[in-house]
């Protein structure tokens, strides 16, 4: 009986982790999937988790990130699933210093001018919801019976609950897809499995900027 899979991609996650490993930003997702799929699988949809860019604020990474998706969608495999970037404040982050080792730091100085620059006045884009999209699409995709197995690409500790509660009450599969790092130990011991992305797997799959 042919297995029916789901991939649910973290657009974010996938993108930074996949260019710390191999300084790669864009792949063919459909393809590459289908190159990750084991004997007697068969792609079924692919679900693909991002917060999309202020026009206003970046216009050029926002108009990038538009073309990228209207690329994905031509894929009939592909479900976009969009969240937002909201502002943050800092406060603090931790620095690793090679004398003093691990520090919590409040402040920072201008690499211009070296001017101190207090935390609290500086803010970082941050996505909200799309880990939550993720989990309550791939658990509530389970109960529908939807698919047999997911690929769950992001790393994520926090879709632990969502993973367990899939397995243990769906009787689904839930294969943990990973970089060399990180290896979130958390995701490694409540998945299913785990299916590795080696540097000649994702060159393989690898989209060029035009």
């Amino acid at each position: 009986m042919v297995q029916r899979v789901s991939a649910y991609i973290d657009g974010s996650n996938f993108y930074h982790l996949c260019k710390a490993n191999f300084g790669i930003v864009r792949v063919n997702y459909s393809n590459l999937i289908n190159d990750m799929l084991e004997d007697g699988e068969e792609l079924n949809k692919i679900h693909f988790f991002s917060a999309t860019v202020d026009r206003m604020e970046k216009p050029e990474v926002a108009s990038s990130q538009q073309k990228f998706f209207a690329q994905l969608q031509r894929d009939s495999h592909v479900i976009m699933h969009t969240g937002k970037l909201v502002k943050r404040h800092l406060n603090d982050i931790w620095v690793q210093c090679s004398v003093c080792k691990k520090q919590l730091a409040t402040d920072v100085n201008c690499p211009k001018c070296g001017r101190v620059v207090f935390l609290r006045n500086v803010e970082r884009s941050v996505e909200k919801g799309v880990d939550v999209q993720l989990a309550i699409t791939m658990l509530v995709d389970a109960l529908n019976d939807e698919y047999d197995v997911a690929l769950l690409f992001s790393s994520d500790a926090d879709m632990k609950p969502s993973v367990m509660y899939i397995i243990q009450k769906t009787e689904k599969e839930v294969d943990y897809c990973h970089f060399p790092k990180p290896f979130t130990g958390d995701l490694v011991n409540s998945c299913s499995g785990t299916r590795r992305m080696n540097q000649a797997l994702i060159e393989a799959h690898r989209i060029h900027r035009e």
